[in-house]
């Protein structure tokens, strides 16, 4: 069943890029590259290429969405069971926190100057092209497709921040998407509540509930440590890449951390001279082999890789 609705997703965005103007190859590869949020295009300048228009952007943007959606709530949805797909507390967070992000960069990026990817200048975007590059982008970034429209290095600060915060979210548990995934900062949320309330309530007895079940503790405990070990594993990695890029072109600082960031959490691009204009070419052969390191860190989520440094896993009981 899930084959099968990928499958029909995959043939409704081919349909629908082909009557907005692409190709049928470059309707067949965005789509492909869109769903399983993989974000390489075949235009140099990705989404910012000046024949694609307002409608693509829609669609990619939308479709982009639902591959960072749970695809176990797709089968839900196909079963008829709509309210259970619409009352799932971890799908009301991530389209909450790309709502947030989407209106944060929209209305940061209104009469600011937007350089598209495909070379063309907007001294003053307007209200809709604001929203076309800022929702885009937001989309983009937390479902860790990594598709690109406009050079977000010229954006303003706070745009910029809230397209690295998102990094780290990802998309739902069972989505395409990389990230921590949206479940587990909405547990480690949950428990951070939890804890806090212990302080002033010290004999309050309160389950950590998502929907109306309870989390085990073991689970609440795994997750918190799983995100605090994605939050050292970036800065460690970002570190590590700044020792190993010093007194090269792309040491400083920003494009270091964000490139650790980016590969970490499967992005693609980062800040500065790894965002969306720029690549990683330039980097040595040892940040090469620990941005992949981690690429698969992220990919298969940390603890499969962790758990081949534990002696006892080697051990026969």
């Amino acid at each position: 069943m899930l084959w099968l609705i990928y499958l029909g997703l995959t043939a409704v965005q081919t349909i629908a890029l082909m009557i907005c103007g692409m190709s049928l190859f470059d309707a067949i590869c965005h789509t492909f590259a869109t769903l399983a949020t993989g974000g390489f295009s075949t235009r140099n300048a990705s989404i910012g290429d000046p024949q694609f228009g307002p409608a693509i952007y829609i669609v990619i943007t939308v479709f982009m969405l639902f591959a960072g959606v749970n695809f176990g709530l797709y089968y839900q949805l196909f079963r008829g069971k709509t309210s259970n797909v619409f009352r799932d507390p971890e799908l009301r967070l991530y389209l909450a926190m790309l709502a947030i992000a989407s209106i944060i960069l929209s209305v940061n990026l209104i009469n600011m100057p937007i350089h598209t990817t495909g070379g063309q200048y907007i001294g003053s975007a307007s209200v809709g092209e604001a929203i076309q590059h800022g929702t885009f982008q937001a989309v983009s970034i937390q479902t860790t497709t990594g598709f690109v429209s406009a050079d977000f290095n010229h954006w303003p600060f706070i745009s910029q921040a809230t397209l690295v915060t998102i990094m780290f979210f990802g998309g739902c548990a069972g989505s395409t998407g990389g990230g921590v995934k949206v479940i587990r900062v909405l547990i480690a949320f949950k428990v951070l509540l939890s804890s806090a309330e212990r302080v002033f309530r010290p004999n309050a007895i309160r389950p950590v509930k998502i929907g109306k079940m309870a989390v085990d503790p073991d689970v609440r405990l795994d997750t918190v440590v799983y995100v605090l070990g994605i939050i050292v594993l970036s800065f460690v990695g970002g570190v590590l890449i700044m020792m190993f890029e010093d007194g090269r072109p792309k040491g400083d600082m920003l494009t270091c951390f964000t490139a650790s960031v980016a590969t970490l959490n499967n992005i693609g691009p980062g800040l500065h001279l790894v965002g969306a204009t720029e690549n990683f070419g330039d980097f040595s052969g040892l940040s090469k082999a620990l941005m992949s390191l981690l690429m698969a860190l992220g990919r298969i989520e940390v603890y499969a890789i962790f758990v081949l440094f534990v002696p006892r896993f080697w051990r026969t009981e």
